[in-house]
């Protein structure tokens, strides 16, 4: 927690080319489920992102599941290792602070498409 700034400062570039984005914002914003209680990205539908570790000397895999929040392209964001833990937890980049950007606030309830219309307006 509380290191993704480093990680995507760090790998920008590397980033940029798997995600299209221009540039992302230096961190994260943690969302937790209301339902369901857990989300694998592995058994999700429709697109997902790997990079494999050996694909930029890095030391995890990292995997990311495109969706929309308030209509703006994201990343579900995850390390393998975080993909084996049962979480509720949903940790969003984008290309913006989206806590400035749209006024989110600790206990906000907010929606994140994940689904196949997202996937075919992202392709």
């Amino acid at each position: 927690m509380n290191n993704a700034n480093h990680w995507l400062s760090k790998y920008a570039k590397e980033y940029k080319i798997k995600t299209g984005l221009e540039q992302l914002y230096p961190g994260s914003l943690n969302v937790r489920l209301i339902s369901p209680q857990y989300y694998k990205l592995l058994s999700s539908e429709g697109k997902i992102i790997i990079i494999e570790k050996e694909e930029f000397g890095w030391q995890r895999q990292i995997i990311m599941k495109p969706c929309r929040v308030f209509n703006r392209l994201a990343y579900i964001w995850r390390t393998n290792n975080g993909e084996r833990d049962d979480t509720d937890l949903l940790e969003l980049i984008t290309d913006c602070k989206l806590r400035d950007e749209y006024g989110v606030r600790d206990g906000d309830e907010i929606i994140v498409e994940v689904d196949e219309c997202v996937k075919e307006s992202i392709d």
